[in-house]
């Protein structure tokens, strides 16, 4: 990646955020527009600088966009998250079902993430802020897998 691309990135990067997002993960996602828009440019369409900004642009803001969709809710014990489709817009397409994976989860990490759903403030969660933020996290890691 050559110096004018991690400009991009390291000027657009900072601008975005969605839960559970760490600063390299924004990083790395805008290091992937760039790659596939190299697979895409043309020089008749103009700079590469600009191609390039608006990939990375256009990326992130699609990425924040999906993540603010999810719509996380509790079915019994465990969460499901509904995640509309691009197409119709509706809660109702298909469900990320984490409730095999939930028994793996500390019952730390298990507050933390129904207290999350739930909308309820860090500090108000048993084991303090720090705590239960960092079980959240490991929480959220282990849904993901």
């Amino acid at each position: 990646m050559t110096a004018e691309e991690e400009r991009i990135v390291y000027s657009l990067a900072p601008r975005f955020f969605w839960p559970g997002a760490e600063p390299e993960d924004v990083r790395q996602e805008a290091r992937i527009a760039i790659l596939e828009a190299r697979r895409t440019y043309d020089s008749a369409r103009g700079s590469w600088f600009s191609y390039a900004w608006q990939a990375v642009y256009y990326r992130l803001v699609e990425i924040v966009r999906r993540e603010r969709e999810r719509r996380p809710v509790c079915v019994g014990d465990a969460p499901l998250y509904f995640i509309p489709s691009r197409e119709s817009r509706d809660t109702t397409n298909w469900i990320l079902d984490v409730r095999a994976a939930w028994p793996t989860l500390s019952p730390l990490e298990q507050t933390g993430i129904r207290g999350v759903i739930n909308g309820t403030p860090y500090a108000d969660m048993p084991g303090g802020q720090k705590r239960v933020d960092n079980a959240v996290q490991r929480g959220r890691r282990k849904l993901a897998a």
